[in-house]
């Protein structure tokens, strides 16, 4: 029953957390908006059934039932409602209506063109646009610096302590686990991590006969080492290390930061997560990277969730990077996603005039698609590695 419990909260901890990644970035979309003077009809998160709404001055805000996405919908936003023939049409029933107002409210945004989001300049629809990810940048920068600024950070140990199993790796076939003190390898004796770690390297994959301690028992168990995965080092720029699969344990000490300490520590984060980001969707593009490794939001809510019971620096760390991710991943010139919408107004505002409407919605169809497909991808690798665990 307390498994089950356990659970139920990180699943629950999993939605939560992706459902504050989701409003960030619709608050950045919503805000904008209003900036530009932009009518919005509706303020959502989530998909599928409504469980939740209220409407305060014309604009409905929210909760749907399926918390793994949201949307704003602004007036003006359908290409059509620009094409008075279209438009004709859609008014006799010839095509699917562009949006029916539900009240007087909303028709009356609907009948003000001025807030029509379409026609606004180029620097307030791109702005708009770019809001969405900006605010998860944002986000994660704000996160990082309060981590960093509140707690501190953690120094570098160089313990022979087992931090964190790596999957699959022979430390975890093993029977390591978190906490171990590794006392000797060969029979020599081991003082620090660093050392360990250069005697793995230098191990040619010989079979390492290692002495370890774990609370007041002493055990012995046989290791041999293998190259780590030709992706990781790919990621890293580097060649490919022999390796057992543990990190270090964090050191217990931790330093407090100034303020300026904590500016610059929150800046090599974000540069780093960023960095390795964008150099794996390169070398996913360039196939030097399984697609295996794309998760989907059944993954990413189990991490998420996961990731509560590691304490709340963890959390927080993986809240950053599925921030950034998202922000990058918006930012694709892809149609339907926001770098799409983007790339469509910069050709409109080079142009001089509307792309038609049979471009936008093949190129929507298209980028819908592809999105699709990715999406059914991503959810069937999680799939995969649920069986994988419980096979």
């Amino acid at each position: 029953m307390e498994t089950i419990l356990i659970k139920a909260f990180q699943i629950f901890a999993g939605l939560l957390g992706l459902s504050v990644l989701v409003f960030v970035h619709e608050l950045g979309h919503f805000l904008l908006a209003k900036w530009n003077n932009v009518g919005v009809l509706e303020f959502s998160i989530g998909f599928g059934k409504t469980i939740w709404q209220k409407k305060i001055n014309g604009t409905r805000y929210a909760l749907r039932l399926i918390p793994l996405g949201g949307f704003v919908r602004m007036v003006g936003d359908d290409p059509r409602m620009l094409d008075p023939e279209t438009k004709e049409d859609s008014e006799r029933n010839l095509l699917e209506p562009v949006y029916e107002p539900e009240d007087k409210d909303e028709e009356a945004l609907l009948n003000d063109e001025s807030k029509w989001f379409l026609k606004k300049g180029y620097f307030a629809k791109a702005s708009i646009v770019i809001a969405g990810p900006l605010f998860n940048v944002i986000f994660a920068w704000l996160l990082a610096f309060s981590m960093f600024f509140i707690s501190g950070a953690h120094e570098p140990s160089d313990e022979p302590v087992v931090g964190k199993l790596i999957p699959g790796m022979p430390a975890e076939a093993a029977g390591l686990k978190a906490g171990d003190r590794i006392l000797a390898i060969d029979g020599k004796a081991v003082s620090a991590f660093s050392e360990m770690s250069q005697i793995v390297k230098n191990s040619n994959e010989k079979e390492l006969d290692i002495d370890l301690q774990r609370g007041e028992e002493k055990l012995n168990v046989i290791l041999k080492p293998r190259l780590e995965d030709k992706e990781m080092a790919l990621l890293e720029d580097r060649e490919r290390r022999l390796l057992v699969g543990i990190t270090v344990a964090p050191s217990e000490k931790v330093v407090k930061l100034s303020l300026s300490e904590t500016f610059k520590t929150t800046n090599r984060l974000l540069y780093y997560v960023t960095s390795k980001t964008l150099k794996s969707l390169y070398l996913l593009v360039r196939g030097d990277i399984s697609a295996k490794n794309i998760s989907g939001p059944i993954e990413i809510i189990g991490q998420v969730g996961k990731s509560t019971s590691e304490g709340l620096g963890q959390t927080s760390f993986l809240l950053i990077f599925l921030s950034l991710t998202l922000a990058i991943m918006n930012l694709l010139p892809i149609p339907v996603l926001d770098g799409g919408h983007l790339l469509f107004f910069t050709i409109e505002a080079i142009k001089g005039s509307p792309m038609s409407l049979k471009t936008q919605s093949y190129a929507n169809q298209v980028g819908l698609v592809l999105l699709l497909a990715l999406m059914i991808f991503a959810v069937g690798n999680d799939i995969f590695k649920i069986f994988r665990v419980f096979s």
